[in-house]
């Protein structure tokens, strides 16, 4: 998130584009981990964060934005925004430029391509990374 801020407008802002697409809820539900997050989008870097683009939210994954939802402030909770994958490649075409543009697109390509393996999208995040994976 740092190289991110680093890389932002004069203002510090940027955005986050979270791809839900295959995620494991069972995987990601650390109590204390999801309120660390919440704080610290809500308090740390909420000053840092425009948008935060959640593409593909899965109803089971609802229940983990219900946790974090109760410990981020409302100004917070209001630059959250729920996007179909669809909405999202529309959204990225007309906010990014070029090479962020297609390294969005590209990513969602990869992790919908049920042939790729693990291995394939850490290349792949490698090379399209803006700071160490």
């Amino acid at each position: 998130f740092e190289a991110a801020t680093r890389l932002a407008a004069a203002d510090g802002q940027s955005i986050m584009v979270a791809d839900m697409e295959g995620l494991s809820p069972s995987l990601n539900l650390d109590p204390s981990g999801i309120k660390e997050l919440g704080e610290s989008f809500g308090v740390v870097f909420a000053d840092r964060l425009n948008t935060i683009l959640i593409v593909d939210f899965s109803f089971i994954a609802q229940a983990v934005w219900s946790l974090v939802k109760k410990v981020l402030s409302e100004r917070t909770q209001k630059k959250i925004q729920f996007l179909s994958e669809a909405k999202a490649r529309a959204y990225a075409k007309e906010h990014f430029g070029g090479p962020t543009c297609e390294r969005i697109l590209s990513s969602f390509d990869i992790n919908r391509d049920k042939k790729s393996s693990a291995e394939d999208r850490l290349a792949h995040a490698k090379r399209t990374a803006i700071c160490d994976v």
